[in-house]
């Protein structure tokens, strides 16, 4: 029989007996045409390749534009070139909280960054990198954006800030909204063109640059959201809209993306309910990305230690991690930021230290690490009748690991997720063993099982299928 389920998300709920399903470093895939072994498939995340190790660290924003990055590593500014080429360009406030950077391109030739409450302008044209030392420049600034040619800035106050046109040295302290429908202060700021997305704690409103002369940008009319932020860096642009980590009047740590000018929820009852055991979700980071047609948000608690990222095309939710063998589990993810080149290279900055990876699917580690997978699928039972397993096989690709046989570990509950069984070890054959099947036999018998199958081997991963040959007892 084919293991029903076996292609899935991660979905654990607060009791393991209804919902303990786990899917770390897989995403699922639906085949897009009739045919193959199998219309779905779980395929490995992608890998992270060292890039440039920076002296310092963490990497707390990255941009890239029209052929060339920069980085803000620590307490500097830097410009990198390619692989381990580098070059610091200035220094900036603070060491380790979120930073952001954006530009106003050809029209003003200036980059712009928040860091610790302070501006900072680097020209693209001359490299040179000051402080923003106009006196009307806000205080205790939070982040920034960029839209139709000017800089904003949300301050820890709640106010958000106009720069003069394409000239981010230039600030008039004229140049202020406040919120006015919504009694709960703004916390965050995202730039999706054509709008400006303005989130509170609880509510959120969308602005745009309306032309007026004395103050260009106003509410769109109708278009506020009863619900707001509770990460105010979870919130980025998404699928043409905005994916945020939510919280509303009622309740909080619920995912949403933004539909026109609604807010429709994308998490699940076992992604909330996980979140909820977190000591706090404040902190938490997201950024999106797109590759092999596939839109991932991807959302990171620091404090909690635990990454998870949401699938536009499948609207399902998997989890990314480290794998920690001392505790035998998943920490965070080491990516916190993400930009991506002209020439299509995903860079990743570490969450913990100066390094700048590059994302690919052609890796299979992460930096020096293994990329631990793991799929535990939903649990077997038949109206609680005893089931005979005589053997079990998981189709995957073979034949693609290392020179050594891959191994995949293989374990299994009776109790709901409980307690578990030993690891039983299967191969998936070494390089050019493509028929290599990956089996285990004599599993025994249980009323209500559960398998999990794991692998660390530095290679392709994509699991098709699950089998297992099962009789039915009369008990």
């Amino acid at each position: 029989m084919r293991v029903p389920g076996f292609v899935g998300p991660s979905y654990q709920l607060a009791s393991p007996v209804a919902g303990n399903d786990r899917t770390v470093n897989l995403y699922p895939e639906i085949r897009e045409v009739p045919g193959g072994e199998s219309q779905t498939l779980l395929y490995g995340v992608p890998g992270l390749l060292v890039d440039t190790v920076f002296p310092d660290g963490p990497i707390r924003a990255v941009f890239a534009q029209e052929g060339r990055v920069f980085v803000i590593a620590g307490t500097r500014f830097y410009e990198r070139f390619g692989p381990e080429s580098y070059q610091q360009r200035g220094s900036v406030a603070g060491s380790s909280q979120n930073a952001t950077m954006c530009s106003n391109g050809r029209g003003g030739n200036q980059l712009f960054l928040t860091s610790r409450g302070r501006g900072y302008t680097f020209n693209l044209a001359s490299n040179t990198f000051a402080l923003v030392a106009d006196a009307d420049f806000p205080a205790n600034v939070v982040m920034g954006g960029y839209l139709d040619g000017y800089f904003v800035v949300l301050t820890a106050d709640g106010r958000f800030f106009l720069s003069a046109l394409n000239d981010g040295t230039s600030w008039d302290a004229a140049d202020v909204a406040r919120r006015s429908q919504g009694s709960d202060a703004w916390r965050a700021l995202v730039v999706q063109p054509p709008n400006l997305w303005l989130f509170g704690s609880q509510t959120t409103e969308v602005w745009y640059n309306s032309g007026a002369a004395d103050f260009p940008f106003v509410q769109i009319p109708n278009a506020f959201l009863d619900v707001g932020v509770a990460a105010p860096f979870s919130a980025t642009p998404f699928d043409g809209g905005i994916a945020w980590l939510g919280a509303t009047r009622a309740g909080t740590r619920m995912a949403y993306r933004s539909v026109q000018f609604t807010a429709q929820r994308i998490s699940t009852h076992g992604t909330e309910y996980q979140w909820s055991l977190y000591p706090t979700v404040e902190d938490a980071i997201g950024y999106s990305y797109q590759e092999a047609g596939h839109l991932f948000y991807v959302l990171t608690f620091p404090t909690a230690g635990h990454t998870w990222a949401y699938d536009a095309a499948t609207q399902q939710w998997h989890e990314r991690g480290a794998w920690h063998g001392g505790t035998g589990d998943y920490m965070a993810h080491p990516g916190r930021c993400h930009a991506v080149t002209d020439t299509g290279v995903h860079l990743i900055g570490s969450e913990t230290d100066g390094t700048l990876f590059q994302q690919t699917l052609n890796h299979h580690r992460f930096g020096n690490d293994i990329r631990r997978w793991m799929r535990r699928v939903p649990t077997l039972s038949a109206e609680r009748q005893r089931l005979f397993f005589g053997a079990l096989e998981l189709a995957m690709e073979v034949g693609v690991g290392p020179d050594a046989a891959a191994q995949v570990d293989l374990r299994w509950s009776d109790d709901g997720g409980r307690t578990w069984s030993n690891v039983h070890a299967g191969s998936a054959g070494p390089i050019g063993a493509y028929q290599e099947r990956v089996t285990w036999q004599r599993l025994g018998s249980s009323r209500s099982r559960q398998f999990e199958f794991a692998g660390s081997a530095n290679m392709q991963t994509a699991l098709l299928d699950c089998y297992a040959e099962v009789q039915r007892g009369t008990s």
